[in-house]
């Protein structure tokens, strides 16, 4: 489970096929999907990082629930859901997989 105060990079798999880089000491998130199978994201563009206001939620076996900040006049920060996650693994600083820093479902 990764939690707002949690530090490090860490890649978020969901059901869906859609992964997410969480990077909590520099606070982006970046989505990558399928877009030929899923379509674009109706929120934050693939690949683009965005600035993490807060982690709400991230655990294996239920929704991940980020809020980000979008440009626009909102009232308060864009909600991002994810489906259901199946994996997080910690992420070096050069985008490797620490093998032994994974949990999955």
């Amino acid at each position: 489970m990764l939690t707002d105060t949690s530090w490090g990079r860490w890649k978020v798999s969901t059901m869906s096929g859609t992964s997410y880089v969480i990077d909590l000491d520099n606070r982006t998130v970046t989505r990558s999907a399928d877009i030929a199978r899923y379509g674009p994201s109706r929120g934050i563009s693939d690949g683009e990082p965005v600035p993490l206001v807060r982690l709400v939620e991230c655990e294996i076996g239920r929704t991940m629930i980020v809020l980000v900040e979008l440009p626009g006049p909102w009232a308060k920060p864009p909600t991002l859901r994810s489906t259901i996650v199946m994996q997080i693994v910690q992420l070096s600083s050069s985008d490797s997989e620490s093998k032994d820093l994974r949990w999955s479902a």
